[in-house]
C-alpha cells in the first residue's frame, strides 16, 4: 500500500505545501504514509473544507450556486490560455512540502 498515494494526496504536489502548513510535517506525513482519511470535522477545523452539505440532491445545488457565483465574477470574463512553464523553480515550489530539513 502506498498510503494517500492511491487518493492522489502525495508529496511534490502543490498540495503538499498546502497540507503541511495546515497540519504540520508530523500530521501531513502520518496522512501520506497511512491509509487514513479524516473526518468532515477534522477538515473543517484545518480549513480543508468551508461548507458540510448532507445529501446528493443538495451537494448538487451547492456545486451549481458556487459555480454561478464564480460565472458572475468580472475575472472570469476572459481567462488567458497561458500554462506556468515546468521549470526548476516551480517543482521547487511544489516539492516544499516534502523537504525534511
Amino acid at each position: 500500500s502506498y498510503g494517500n498515494c492511491s487518493r492522489g494526496a502525495v508529496p511534490g504536489m502543490l498540495l503538499s505545501t498546502n497540507v503541511v502548513q495546515t497540519m504540520g510535517l508530523t500530521g501531513a506525513i502520518q496522512l501520506y504514509l497511512s491509509d487514513s482519511t479524516l473526518s468532515s470535522y477534522a477538515l473543517i477545523k484545518g480549513q480543508f473544507l468551508t461548507t458540510i452539505v448532507p445529501g446528493n440532491a443538495q451537494i448538487k445545488a451547492e456545486g451549481f450556486r458556487i459555480a454561478r457565483k464564480i460565472a458572475a465574477a468580472p475575472s472570469s470574463a476572459a481567462v488567458a490560455p497561458i500554462k506556468p512553464a515546468l521549470d526548476m523553480s516551480r517543482y521547487a515550489s511544489e516539492a516544499i512540502g516534502i523537504i525534511l530539513g
